[in-house]
């Protein structure tokens, strides 16, 4: 009689102790099917919304536009440069790409003006800044991003969104010397210089 109660109070035990490994399986299945469920959708999340993190820039597009002695734009060369420090375009860097570039076709070229197209927007504000009319249309106008270098200096850039790196650029307005104005200046000036050290004579 014993030894049958022992055998029944052996399989509940031995029953009891199946469940729980059961319901420890399920509950670690389940707990592994969430993690990775959760990880997934967090890096699809963040692939998604990397696009509207600000980055620094460490790339920029220069856009050089070649302009005659006639005012018609001949040809427009465009490169991607890779920054030495990133958001900067340091003096140098910029004297260097100038003197590289002013002179096409055995035509030399001087340095008529310099732009600076750089998007600053922040993340927060891309919904409505597109959904407002009339700053979509500032945008297509080029006008709310662009500044003029005035001096050929170091050129600062501020961080970008990521998905409007490829906007941002340098535009470089060249101008063909007209070598032609430049001789008669100088022979401008010889002639007055000339003019001015004559020496006059006095009767006596």
């Amino acid at each position: 009689m014993d030894q049958e109660i022992n055998q029944e109070i052996n399989q509940e035990i031995n029953q009891e102790i199946n469940q729980k490994k059961e319901q420890q399986h399920f509950l670690d299945k389940l707990d592994k099917d969430f993690n990775v469920d959760w990880i997934n959708e967090f890096e699809k999340t963040e692939t998604d919304y990397k696009s509207f993190y600000k980055e620094q820039n460490n790339t920029i597009k220069f856009s050089y536009v070649y302009i005659d002695k006639e005012n018609i734009i001949e040809k427009i060369n465009e490169e991607t440069i890779l920054l030495k420090t990133n958001n900067t375009i340091s003096k140098e860097e910029l004297i260097h790409l100038l003197k590289t570039n002013m002179i096409q076709n055995n035509k030399k070229y001087t340095v008529l003006s310099i732009l600076k197209y750089n998007i600053d927007i922040e993340p927060i504000d891309v919904n409505s800044f597109f959904k407002n009319n009339e700053k979509k249309q500032l945008l297509q106008n080029d006008n709310i991003f662009l500044t003029l270098i005035k001096n050929i200096d170091t050129i600062p850039l501020i961080s970008t969104i990521n998905m409007f790196q490829d906007l941002n650029n340098i535009i470089i307005l060249f101008y063909e010397k007209d070598y032609t104005k430049i001789n008669k200046l100088q022979q401008t000036k010889r002639i007055f210089l000339n003019s001015k050290h004559k020496h006059t004579h006095k009767k006596i």
